[in-house]
């Protein structure tokens, strides 16, 4: 049975060090990797997404428990790690892409026409965590959870509600579509190399159904905190007519005094029927 240990080992004979570029720390910690491994009670019955494999300790115990892992990762050097291990595994299949072109909506419909609950359980690249997040709320509609190694102040921007200077678009279209937990912080320690931050599990569960459109949404939000000093109506009128943001405004309870981050998701919503996504 492979171990921290081991894969430790084989990056250190293999001379793989941790790119910066890519936003690479390898968590090779393997207490916190089995506990992810517990909090998403992975089964036989779920496929598994990981996103950010990196050498594949965390695909190789999610693997001892899911009835399929699909890993993605964009760098080639782990390879002769995988070779090692994960790929003689029969229920693990590693995409070697870039994550944010995977056809991520592919994987959903293959996991249902297998009968498998789909989750994703991963240790996000920090550079592209927000492009990463977005893309897999907007093409997973069916995913039962999501388990998420970030950084600690992303987590917070993710987690702070409204009327917090932290309050983001991804934070918003979370609270609506779904429960964002924030769990336990992960010291710099656990990582090879350490950060220079500390980082954070976060827990998301999203709602059965939606009922708006995500991406209409998210350009709403684009244009509503693309100038987070300005009131709404002045960030609004950049891309709505001004009496029309206004109006809307009006008729939603908001006041023309309010910034973005002053608003709940309910709204955003109402601000959404009103004016589109802009």
């Amino acid at each position: 049975m492979s171990s921290a240990r081991e894969f430790r080992e084989m990056l250190k004979d293999l001379k793989i060090r941790a790119n910066t570029d890519l936003g690479q720390n390898f968590l090779l910690d393997e207490g916190i990797l089995r506990g992810m491994v517990d909090l998403a009670s992975v089964g036989k019955e779920d496929l598994v997404i990981e996103v950010g494999a990196g050498p594949g300790l965390l695909t190789y115990l999610l693997a001892q428990r899911a009835g399929r892992v699909v890993a993605i990762e964009i760098d080639p050097r782990f390879r002769p790690i995988w070779e090692r291990t994960i790929l003689k595994l029969p229920n693990v299949e590693v995409l070697l892409e870039d994550a944010c072109g995977v056809d991520m909506r592919a994987i959903e419909l293959r996991a249902a026409s297998m009968g498998y609950r789909l989750k994703v359980v991963s240790n996000l690249p920090y550079h592209i965590s927000t492009p990463i997040a977005w893309k897999m709320l907007e093409e997973l509609e069916g995913c039962e959870l999501m388990l998420l190694t970030v950084q600690e102040e992303f987590a917070r921007r993710l987690g702070a509600r409204a009327g917090s200077r932290e309050r983001c678009p991804l934070g918003v279209a979370m609270e609506l579509l779904g429960e964002l937990k924030l769990l336990r912080k992960i010291p710099p320690g656990a990582f090879t190399p350490s950060p220079s931050v500390s980082s954070r599990l976060v827990l998301f569960k999203p709602s059965p159904s939606r009922t708006f459109d995500l991406r209409a949404l998210k350009g709403l939000l684009r244009v509503g905190f693309s100038a987070r000093r300005k009131k709404l109506l002045n960030a609004l009128s950049s891309s709505f007519p001004e009496e029309l943001a206004e109006e809307a405004l009006g008729l939603c309870g908001i006041p023309e005094g309010s910034r973005a981050e002053d608003l709940t998701g309910r709204d955003w919503l109402c601000l959404l029927e009103r004016l589109g996504h802009g």
